[in-house]
């Protein structure tokens, strides 16, 4: 990740955390949530979000303007989509998970352990 030296003001950093927001829906709508790549890409995700957010508390906390208040607002609506995306990929990973143990207890019932009924014991005590 590259770190800028610009300073940008309020509005900026807003209209590039909703661009972040916007580049977090558009990767939960097309990722491929079975392999782990997905995982790092959200990951950097959050980060670049997490640091635009740093910037914005360390920033005059002064009443938003009526631009940033909209801006906010869509970050909301979108955050929310990409919430809904995400919620839906772990119910469904869940299912997949609770199949995965019912095929291994089907399995483990139908195909019991090996019973060994020949074999030999050495007794080393004397």
């Amino acid at each position: 990740m590259i770190i800028s030296t610009h300073i940008f003001s309020r509005p900026e950093l807003y209209q590039k955390l909703l661009e972040t927001a916007k580049r977090q829906l558009e990767w939960c709508r097309n990722a491929d949530w079975e392999q782990e790549e997905t995982e790092k890409q959200l990951a950097e995700l959050v980060e670049a979000r997490q640091a635009l957010i740093e910037q914005i508390s360390a920033l005059d906390q002064g009443p938003l303007s009526p631009e940033e208040k909209q801006i906010v607002e869509e970050i909301i609506v979108i955050d929310s989509q990409s919430t809904k995306l995400m919620a839906d990929f772990k119910n469904q990973f869940i299912r997949k998970l609770h199949k995965v143990k019912q095929v291994a207890r089907t399995t483990k019932a139908y195909n019991p352990e090996a019973v060994q009924t020949e074999g030999y014991f050495i007794d080393r005590r004397e």
